[in-house]
């Protein structure tokens, strides 16, 4: 039987022998009666809570198991790093190595080891540095100087203007410059009006 209806039944026995709240000993008994009620009430409550807290912490419990399945899982697939091909730009398993192969502390490794030892790479390829060219050789010389039994060589002529000629435009009066050009054509135009002129 339920605590609340335990306490119920206690109040139904006290109502059932008539006793009264007005007596120091009914007012004793009826507070009682309304202490176990108030007990009984919070009492319930509290074990609906640790029901509900129960199945919360069942259900993460499975969620955890689920968990834990699945890092085993990530444990068994090995871990591999791909060095990247630059003859083909892909990545190629040859030179796949395992993560666990490489020491944990870089102050580990020894000087003198090589990268290929402890990786599982190729021979690194060494470019070989052009040796630098001194400053002095690099400097540009001074032209030599011409001798003085050279002669000079003349300096070449200067383009001859070329000539040109003026007319009057006989519409306008204004002056039309003709050149050698002009004359071979036969054609001129007056700048001014426009006018076409026959030339010769």
């Amino acid at each position: 039987m339920e605590l609340s209806k335990k306490v119920g039944y206690i109040k139904g026995l006290m109502a059932g022998l008539n006793i009264s709240d007005t007596t120091p000993e009914g007012k004793v008994l009826h507070a009682m009666s309304d202490l176990l009620e108030e007990m009984a009430d919070e009492i319930e409550t509290n074990a609906q809570l640790i029901d509900e807290l129960g199945m919360f912490i069942d259900d993460l419990d499975e969620y955890a198991d689920v968990l834990d399945d699945d890092l085993e899982d990530l444990d068994d697939i090995p871990v591999e790093v791909f060095d990247s091909d630059p003859t083909e730009g892909g990545a190629t398993a040859d030179n796949a190595f395992a993560a666990e192969d490489m020491p944990a502390n870089t102050d580990e490794l020894v000087e003198g080891d090589r990268l290929e030892d402890l990786t599982g790479l190729d021979e690194l390829e060494q470019t070989e540095l052009a040796p630098e060219t001194p400053a002095e050789e690099t400097a540009e010389a001074p032209a030599p100087e011409p001798s003085a039994s050279e002669p000079e060589p003349a300096p070449a002529p200067a383009p001859s203007a070329e000539e040109r000629y003026e007319c009057q435009c006989p519409e306008c009066g204004a002056v039309i410059g003709i050149s050698a050009a002009d004359m071979a054509r036969g054609i001129i135009f007056c700048g001014n009006c426009g006018i076409k002129l026959q030339l010769g």
